[in-house]
């Protein structure tokens, strides 16, 4: 095969050398220039440039995997993405002789589906696929390209999967924090990272910003700091955190703790600018699509600032209401109790009163005019006791009788706003 295929040492200067690689993919995609499909071309020099040393060094698994991936990425730029399935299903006779090139056609299907962010096609070739070429197993790390797949499909599908399931599908050792997560993902190979990475970018929802965070950390500070896609990426999982608002953390790259809210969009802004620092000097669709996104950021962050601030000061203010409603509540209350008082001082004076004429019925020698006079006596006395009473309370109240159906309803409709301030402020976070 190395005889007929005048490529390979082009294939070698490229993939191991690390040589410019226009005049490789020239020869793989020029309609003038190839004299076969170009799929076959990629699988065949895969299998004559790595051979079985995929299965049993890292180094040229991830070497392998970066250039089948980079050679159907620039297919597809060429329009010539189409897909082979029914190779798949009934291998041709140059795969079924080579366990690498069979590895090597199944990614690039998986690779084009990817590039379409079409789960379902991913799936069919999972599914028609044979398992065995996609795992790697060595002391240090182990690779299951199928569950990689599969993770990435199920979260292209917005499929909710555990987010620890993420770092196990990529071969990276269980973690009990942010930090131990990212040192965890040293040892898998850079694209690897990018495609669970994109995988989780594109989730549906507002989960996984701490397992964004993970991966882009660790590609920036295992590889290349300097890497625009991971800080973009990196963006997005702030702006994820921010929108759950989630707890304290400290950002193990930028050394910078992020406390609230406003922090997270703070590191989110400042990912995107490092991302469009970094953007090389010809790639002006990304500017483009950076700049749109930064101000996207932006503009969500003033109006979640401005909805949280009306939020506030409405919460405020109601807190303010039922702290005064409560003390008017209290005082009334106590007012209620002094009222009381003031009723039993009036019963007790006509009960005594009553029981002065008792006792002065039993005295014969008194006369009718001293009987009288002793009772008026008594009455002022006790009446003068009811109005002292009667003037304490008063000065101590200088409120109006309680009507209490009255602040319940209060109490009910003051319940009622905060709880429709709490939804507004839910509904906020959600949009």
């Amino acid at each position: 095969m190395l005889d007929r295929f005048p490529l390979v040492e082009e294939a070698q200067r490229v993939w191991i050398g690390g040589e410019n690689p226009d005049r490789l993919f020239a020869a793989l995609f020029d309609p003038d220039v190839a004299d076969a499909d170009w799929k076959q071309q990629v699988c065949v020099l895969a299998d004559a440039v790595f051979g079985e040393t995929v299965y049993r060094e890292i180094d040229a698994f991830e070497a392998m995997f970066n250039a089948v991936t980079d050679a159907t990425w620039k297919a597809r730029e060429r329009c010539l993405g189409e897909h082979n399935e029914e190779w798949l299903r009934l291998l041709p006779e140059w795969a079924r002789q080579s366990r690498t090139a069979e590895f090597a056609l199944i990614l690039i299907e998986l690779q084009l589906h990817r590039f379409n962010f079409d789960h379902d096609g991913i799936r069919r070739v999972l599914d028609m696929a044979n398992d065995a070429p996609l795992r790697f197993h060595n002391l240090s790390v182990t690779v299951n390209l199928n569950q990689v797949f599969l993770t990435f499909a199920r979260l292209l599908s917005g499929r909710r999967i555990d987010p620890q399931h993420v770092f196990d599908a990529v071969g990276a050792p269980p973690s009990d924090g942010n930090e131990h997560a990212v040192s965890q993902l040293e040892q898998v190979p850079l694209k690897l990272k990018h495609l669970m990475l994109h995988g989780l970018w594109l989730y549906p929802d507002t989960e996984y910003g701490e397992q964004i965070l993970a991966f882009s950390e660790a590609i920036l500070r295992y590889h290349s700091p300097n890497d625009y896609i991971a800080h973009y990426r990196r963006a997005e999982g702030y702006r994820r955190m921010a929108a759950i608002e989630a707890a304290p953390r400290s950002d193990v790259f930028s050394g910078h703790t992020v406390r609230s809210r406003d922090d997270f969009y703070a590191e989110a802004l400042h990912s995107v600018q490092m991302a469009i620092k970094n953007l090389p000097a010809d790639a002006t669709a990304l500017h483009g699509e950076f700049v749109s996104y930064r101000m996207m950021i932006a503009t969500e962050r003033q109006v979640q600032n401005s909805i949280q601030g009306r939020v506030d000061a409405e919460l405020a203010h109601v807190g303010a209401e039922v702290e005064r409603m409560s003390e008017r509540i209290e005082a009334e209350s106590r007012n209620s109790l002094l009222r009381s008082i003031e009723i039993l001082s009036v019963f007790l004076a006509v009960i005594g009163v009553l029981s002065f004429n008792i006792s002065l019925a039993g005295l014969e020698q008194i006369g009718t005019f001293e009987r009288f006079g002793l009772i008026l006596t008594a009455g002022v006395i006790l009446g003068a006791f009811s109005w002292m009473v009667h003037v304490a309370v008063y000065r101590h109240t200088h409120a109006e009788p309680v009507v209490m159906k009255t602040r319940r309803k209060q109490i009910r409709e003051l319940q009622q706003r905060i709880a429709a301030l709490e939804e507004r402020t839910k509904i906020g976070c959600d949009g």
